[in-house]
């Protein structure tokens, strides 16, 4: 029997290697993984309806949470060079110049970006 209404535009498949290609890379956008749809289906659909696809499997554009940088080797690495300096006299500490570090990005924002 004939269902009514629109035809859907992707299958099963291709909506789980829509999402398999989100799994590879995470920071695709909904417009790169359209224009890898078009090569590879010869179909050329809307973004909003690659998004679709991502909600209907549980994926929704949000920005991820910080990456927590400091490994368990630089932790132990840090506190050896916190606990080697932590006694020393104030003389010491009167020679050592402080320097602010600051992070300046040349190419890109730094800016939070979805997933």
């Amino acid at each position: 029997m004939q269902r009514s209404g629109r035809p859907k535009t992707f299958s099963e498949r291709e909506e789980r290697w829509i999402v398999k290609q989100l799994h590879i890379n995470p920071r695709t956008s909904a417009i790169k993984l359209t224009l890898k749809c078009k090569i590879r289906f010869r179909k050329s659909v809307n973004p909003e309806t690659v998004r679709n696809v991502l909600r209907k499997h549980k994926y929704h554009g949000r920005v991820p949470g910080r990456k927590h940088y400091i490994s368990k080797a630089n932790r132990k690495a840090r506190l050896a060079f916190a606990k080697m300096y932590v006694k020393q006299p104030t003389e010491f500490w009167e020679n050592v110049i402080f320097v602010d570090e600051s992070k300046c990005n040349i190419f890109r924002s730094g800016g939070k970006q979805k997933v």
